[in-house]
């Protein structure tokens, strides 16, 4: 299970399905815009859940020719509430901030893409999910947003590539999946980053401001398990998680993965080989000032250091 760290900066956590499309309550959106603003994800994978355990026959349903046939118009499956078809990761990303900013709640579900030849999705949990999750969809209200989404043929699905896969905040590991999203409302004092070029232009433009910038790099996320592969940042990520409580509103917090086992023991790994960062080992913290106008390390703490509660305490209280 991810530790709270990560819920924290990926906002992730899990529900019942009829809980989520019921009583979820959605945070209000960022009022600053600020494009850099990380989507959260309340994250259900539900096939169990949503299994027809009743022994009533599954009903023929109209989800997917609502959804698909909203791809125009936006609108309405027998009641009044938005509906978009995506098939791409930039679709939905694209429609979920637009509805966000417009203070809409969204919900996105995720499916195997339509056989042809039979009009349903190849995936048999995904075509017993649908009717369940349709006549959830009816308690919707006419400011949600649903998304209907296909994420490939069983090929494609089934490639550890598939972007639905790989993408940091949708980070899907089986189908049917239903997630609900809103805007990081701590997004101006946390950020998650996977490279060197972010980690960059958030501690810069951080710094700029006269703000304290605290950077822990960790093991990339196993998508198999929703941890981190490397076992020192799983124990490290909820004493640092803890720690970072004390710190003042004006401080920046950037988690960033540095890559999976194999990318990380490679010399030529950019976290090894960047002038400043120059990590040898995860996790690593590292805490960050400017130097004649150029990023430079202030204070590191690095391995079992990370595992200590007094050390990182200390380590944050002295930024």
């Amino acid at each position: 299970m991810e530790s709270d760290l990560r819920k924290n900066v990926l906002s992730a956590y899990s529900m019942s399905a009829r809980e989520l499309l019921e009583n979820i309550c959605i945070p209000k959106a960022l009022e600053d815009g600020d494009d850099l603003a990380y989507l959260g994800i309340i994250n259900l994978m539900f096939p169990l859940d949503l299994r027809n355990t009743s022994g009533s026959p599954v009903v023929k349903h109209n989800l997917r020719q609502s959804a698909c046939g909203s791809r125009i118009s936006g609108h309405h499956y027998m009641h009044e509430r938005k509906e978009q078809f995506a098939d791409s990761v930039e679709q939905v990303e694209q429609y979920t901030k637009d509805a966000l900013n417009c203070q809409l709640r969204v919900y996105a579900f995720f499916i195997g893409t339509t056989d042809p030849e039979t009009g349903d999705s190849w995936c048999p949990d995904c075509r017993t999910a649908e009717p369940i999750v349709e006549e959830g969809t009816k308690k919707m209200s006419e400011k949600d947003l649903f998304i209907m989404c296909e994420v490939g043929d069983r090929d494609h699905w089934k490639t550890p590539t598939n972007p639905f896969r790989t993408h940091p905040v949708f980070k899907l590991t089986e189908i049917p999946t239903l997630l609900s999203f809103y805007l990081l409302q701590m997004c101006q004092r946390e950020r998650f980053a996977d490279s060197v070029e972010l980690v960059e232009k958030y501690t810069k433009d951080a710094l700029n401001q006269q703000r304290r910038v605290f950077a822990f790099f960790i093991g990339t996320m196993d998508p198999t398990t929703g941890d981190s592969w490397c076992p020192d940042s799983r124990a490290a990520e909820p004493i640092v998680e803890e720690c970072t409580k004390k710190m003042s509103e004006k401080d920046l917090f950037i988690m960033c993965e540095v890559g999976d086992r194999d990318h990380w023991k490679t010399p030529t790994n950019p976290f090894r080989t960047h002038p400043v960062f120059k990590l040898t080992e995860i996790p690593t913290l590292l805490s960050f000032c400017l130097n004649a106008g150029e990023i430079a390390v202030k204070s590191r703490l690095v391995g079992d250091g990370c595992k200590d509660p007094a050390q990182v305490g200390t380590f944050f209280s002295e930024g």
